[in-house]
C-alpha cells in the first residue's frame, strides 16, 4: 500500500484488506456518481464523478502516530494507466459528516450519495 494524491486529494494504491462496512447509508460494492448534497457554498461541498466510483469498504491505518479510519472508493480502471495497481480515493467520517483531505485543507460533505 502506498499513499499518493489524486487531484490533490489523499488516495492510496495497492492491495488492501478492506472491511465490508457501510459508510453512512452506502453499502459496499455500491457505485457512486456524487458525494454530498449538491452544495458548493459555505462549509459543505459536493464531489461529482463523471464515471461511477465503487465503494469498496474501510480500513484503519496508523500514520504519524495517529490512528485513521478511511473509507475507500475505487478509481475506475479505465481512468488509470494500463497495468496499474488499484487506486482508491479516501474519505473519512466525523460521525455526522464526510470529510476528504487534500494537500492543504479538509473538505466537508453532507452524508448524501448519488448512486446507480
Amino acid at each position: 500500500m502506498k499513499y499518493l494524491l489524486i487531484d490533490k486529494s489523499l488516495a492510496v494504491k495497492g492491495q488492501i484488506d478492506f472491511k465490508k462496512e457501510d459508510f453512512f447509508s452506502l453499502k459496499p460494492s455500491s457505485y457512486v456518481t456524487q458525494i454530498g448534497d449538491g452544495r458548493e457554498t459555505g462549509s459543505y461541498r459536493t464531489d461529482f464523478f463523471t464515471q461511477p466510483f465503487k465503494y469498496v469498504g474501510s480500513f484503519n491505518d496508523t500514520r504519524d502516530s495517529e490512528e485513521y479510519k478511511y473509507y475507500a472508493f475505487q478509481v475506475p480502471v479505465n481512468m488509470l494507466p494500463e497495468n496499474s495497481e488499484p487506486h482508491y480515493l479516501l474519505y473519512e467520517s466525523t460521525g455526522v459528516e464526510i470529510l476528504r483531505r487534500t494537500k492543504s485543507y479538509v473538505r466537508f460533505f453532507a452524508a448524501v450519495f448519488g448512486t446507480i
